[in-house]
This record gives C-alpha cells, structure tokens and sequence, in this order.
C-alpha cells in the first residue's frame, strides 16, 4: 500500500517539476532572441539592443528588395541587418520586423533611424504615439 501511494507522490512531483520548471522554447525562429517576461533587471545594452529613433511610413508599392509593402517590414540602413527585434523604450514588446526597404533621409542611411511601415495613416500615427519616437533595437544577421 505504501508503494502504490510513493509512486503517486513520485508521478505527481514530476509532473508538478516538469510543469513549472520547464526551459521556454527558444525563439529559435531565424534566431530571434526570447523576449523577456518582464522588464525589470534586463541588461538591455549587454543583450546587444541599442536606442534608435523609429518613424512609420505608409507608402503603398514595392520596397527596395522588390518586396511588396506588408505588416512587419521596416525600412533601415541594410547593414545593421536582416530582421529588427523591436522594444519600447520602457520595455514593452513591438515586434519583430523584415528589413527589405531602405529609405533616402539621412537618419536612415547613418542607420540611426527605423521606419515601420503601417498601413495607414492612424496606424503611422498611433505607432508614433506607442514609441514616442524611439525604439530600443535588437538587429539579426543572416536571415534574408
């Protein structure tokens, strides 16, 4: 009898091991990095994100790798990267955007600049208003 209830402890403690001290899967995904759960003690600069100024355009047609203009794209200096992993400044998860456009201001071309592209006006505005102008900015290599 004695067994019988150890080996319902031992079956209930695994499950309860494996359901709360799982590894998340990683963002294996063209080697997106796993967001953080929280903001709180993330070593923003040591994860290689730095500060850029973002503006969102709503252009319609076909970007500068022959890409038609869809969510998730963004226009960018191409040499920072392939794909953008995108953070508010104040921590709060973006999204993760398609470098295929490159752009003709200055901001761009010093690849101090990224440019979301929305699909209207209200969404440039509203993504405007989210950043405040700024994004904290995660670049991946070897993607494209």
């Amino acid at each position: 009898m004695k067994s019988i209830n150890r080996k319902k402890l031992a079956i209930v403690l695994t499950v309860c091991i494996l359901t709360f001290f799982t590894i998340p899967a990683s963002a294996a995904c063209r080697n997106e990095p796993e967001r953080p759960e929280s903001t709180w003690d993330v070593d923003w600069e040591g994860q290689g994100f730095i500060q850029m100024h973002t503006t969102a355009y709503v252009i319609q047609g076909v970007t500068a790798t022959g890409t038609p203009t869809h969510e998730g794209i963004c226009a960018c200096n191409t040499h920072l990267g392939d794909l953008a992993v995108l953070y508010t400044i104040e921590g709060e998860y973006l999204g993760t955007f398609e470098c295929v456009d490159t752009g003709a201001t200055p901001g761009l071309m010093a690849g101090i600049v990224i440019d979301v592209w929305q699909p209207d006006r209200p969404s440039a505005e509203a993504w405007m208003a989210r950043t405040k102008g700024r994004v904290r900015c995660q670049w991946i290599q070897g993607c494209g």
